[in-house]
């Protein structure tokens, strides 16, 4: 049995080795997590117990089901739980709807204001109207990017990835990536040069393709050191365990 400082501080536990061994596969903890045994005092690193592979073997994770890839060079606390490339995409298309429907009611007063006319014409108080309205929406675009910067930064996932139980990890080790590299590194390099004219959308496409390799690290996951992995839901009864 063991006891776990998790990543806000407080303590977890006790929990049995299994337990742990499932919250490192789920990118909760990872080999530097400190932790103490039962009866003990003494705050160590997982990676420092037998259980988890101290004395130099490796920790001796869930074993992979038959249709789980197993990547020459992935570690193995993420082998056994790589994202899908179905759930990746609908992250991805959950989180475009959530910014489309958050520009949709000022889109559509500005079209019912404007063919509410026979010629669609527009007047100035229509300009300054729409002109506010537009200020409004990006008002609500600002605090829904930050949110979305906010949790990718703290939980490696947007609430894309939140929804279908994904997120993204370090791939030396499965900890919290941060905003370096789960914001700057994987969403906003890339971003920028996906905009780069005429060679962008090649780049973009190349950038997708890398999902079909064995681990599913796409090119912004190699630039950034990470991985997508499926969150594994703690038993019933367990201790609720925070991300990292």
């Amino acid at each position: 049995m063991y006891t776990i400082i998790g990543g806000d501080g407080r303590e977890y536990g006790p929990v049995s080795a299994d337990q742990v061994q499932a919250w490192i596969a789920g990118g909760r903890a990872n080999l530097e997590t400190k932790a103490k045994a039962a009866g003990t005092e003494e705050w160590r690193r997982l990676g420092d117990f037998p259980d988890f592979g101290g004395g130099g073997g490796e920790p001796p994770l869930i074993a992979p089901g038959p249709s789980t890839p197993q990547a020459p060079g992935t570690p193995r606390a993420t082998r056994q739980n790589l994202a899908g490339r179905g759930a990746r995409l609908a992250a991805v298309l959950v989180d475009n709807l959530i910014f489309f429907l958050s520009a949709s009611p000022f889109v559509v007063a500005a079209i019912k204001e404007v063919s509410s006319r026979e010629d669609y014409s527009l007047e100035w108080n229509d300009l300054t109207t729409i002109a506010a309205g537009m200020g409004l929406w990006m008002l609500g675009w600002l605090a829904l990017a930050f949110v979305q910067i906010w949790m990718l930064s703290v939980r490696g996932q947007t609430i894309g990835k939140w929804l279908l139980r994904i997120r993204i990890v370090r791939f030396d080790g499965g900890g919290n990536p941060g905003f370096a590299r789960a914001f700057l590194l994987r969403s906003l390099l890339p971003g920028i040069i996906c905009s780069i004219p005429k060679l962008g959308w090649v780049l973009g496409l190349v950038d997708i393709c890398f999902i079909f390799r064995a681990d599913h690290r796409c090119v912004h996951d190699l630039a950034a050191g990470t991985v997508v992995v499926t969150v594994q839901p703690a038993p019933a009864g367990a201790t609720p365990m925070p991300s990292p």
